[in-house]
C-alpha cells in the first residue's frame, strides 16, 4: 500500500471513531481488561511455579545440613576416642537418638515374621510411639498397641505405658 492510502484508511477509520466514541473506548477498555487479567493469571501461575521451586530447595538445604551436621558429629566422635565408646545398654531399654526414653521388660523377638512383642512398654516424656527405636540389637519401628495410657501434668507428659505393643524390625542397630 502506497503512503496517501494508508493516510485515507486512517483518515476514514478516524471518522467512524469520533462518530462512536463511546463502543470504541468501551471496546479498547474490555480488551485492557481482558489482557490485564490474562496477563496477572499467567504471572500467578509463575509465582506458584517458583514458591514450589523454592520450598523444594528448602527441604534439600535442610536434608543436607542435617546430613552435614550428622557427618561433623561422626568426625568430632572419631577424633576424640572417649566419645566412640559407648555407655552400657539396659537390654530391656528402648532407645531412641541414643537416649534410654522407655523400659520393655519380656520382650519377645519372632526373627521368622520379622517383629518384637512386648506385654508392656513404660516410658517418659521422650517416647514417641512412631518414630523408630532400638531394642538390643534391633531396630524396630510401625509399633502397635492395643492400648495404653499417658499421664500428664499441666498438657505435658509425664509418663506414658503401653500394653500389647507389636513392632516391626526394620534392620539391626550396630
Amino acid at each position: 500500500m502506497s503512503e496517501s492510502k494508508i493516510l485515507f484508511q486512517l483518515a476514514e477509520q478516524w471518522r467512524l471513531v469520533r462518530s462512536a466514541p463511546i463502543p470504541y473506548l468501551a471496546g479498547l477498555i474490555l480488551v485492557a481488561v481482558f489482557i490485564f487479567f490474562g496477563l496477572q493469571w499467567w504471572y500467578q501461575q509463575v509465582i506458584e511455579l517458583k514458591d514450589v521451586e523454592i520450598n523444594t530447595l528448602d527441604r534439600r538445604l535442610k536434608a543436607v545440613t542435617d546430613e552435614r551436621d550428622d557427618l561433623k558429629k561422626v568426625a568430632e566422635k572419631s577424633q576424640n576416642p572417649k566419645l566412640t565408646v559407648p555407655a552400657p545398654r539396659d537390654p530391656d531399654g528402648l532407645y531412641q537418638l541414643n537416649k534410654q526414653v522407655a523400659k520393655a521388660s519380656g520382650g519377645v523377638v519372632d526373627r521368622a515374621g520379622g517383629t518384637v512383642s512386648f506385654p508392656v512398654i513404660q516410658g517418659d516424656s521422650d517416647l514417641n510411639m512412631r518414630a523408630p527405636m532400638e531394642f538390643r540389637e534391633f531396630s524396630i519401628a510401625s509399633c502397635m498397641s492395643s492400648g495404653g495410657s499417658v499421664n500428664k501434668s499441666a498438657g505435658l507428659i509425664i509418663r506414658q505405658s503401653w500394653v500389647q505393643v507389636k513392632c516391626e524390625i526394620i534392620g539391626l542397630h550396630p
